[in-house]
């Protein structure tokens, strides 16, 4: 059952960081390889249709769109990244992701919902431990592109018996963006 999350420390507006090399992400696309790579999922597409409640399930994420988070019908990605595809993390930052994923990309992006939206995203308990940090540690965070830098979801809950965390946005607030 998810527990709600303790009050959250503000985290910096944007935790600078670096694209993945577009050599990695072409390795997708020409030829995967064998290893743990490999084991990574490909895309998935859904059409969200603008005027019903929608989650997508892919790959252990889930994104929840609500009824009045589209204006109209939007094809919606959801594709899971390798650490090489993943951009580089910024200064203070541990991936925690659950394996064999190191991160996802949703698409279209950039895209704005016009109401706020919900990522459950797993989490790697021993990733945790090593790291020296607790399930209340967790925060997820989305690599803006345009600003070079990592910029923070909101906390909503953290699931520690099936370990995901659970993250939305207030309204006026990134990113109800993708």
């Amino acid at each position: 059952m998810p527990q709600p999350a303790a009050a959250e420390t503000v985290a910096p507006e944007c935790i600078p960081g670096a694209p993945a090399s577009a050599q990695s992400l072409r390795k997708r696309t020409l030829a995967p390889s064998a290893g743990p790579q490999a084991a990574v999922r490909p895309a998935y597409k859904a059409m969200a249709d603008g005027k019903t409640s929608r989650t997508l399930s892919y790959d252990d994420v889930q994104l929840n769109i609500g009824n009045t988070a589209l204006d109209e019908p939007t094809e919606i990605g959801i594709t899971p990244l390798t650490e090489a595809e993943l951009p580089v993390l910024g200064a203070g930052m541990d991936n925690v992701t659950d394996g064999p994923r190191a991160g996802y990309r949703f698409t279209p992006t950039p895209f704005e919902f016009e109401q706020d939206i919900t990522i459950s995203v797993p989490y790697d308990a021993a990733k945790l431990a090593e790291a020296g940090l607790t399930p209340q540690d967790v925060r997820t965070f989305f690599f803006d592109a345009q600003g070079g830098c990592w910029r923070p979801l909101v906390r909503v809950s953290v699931d520690t018996e099936r370990r995901r965390g659970s993250r939305g946005n207030t309204p006026g607030s990134p990113p109800r963006t993708l």
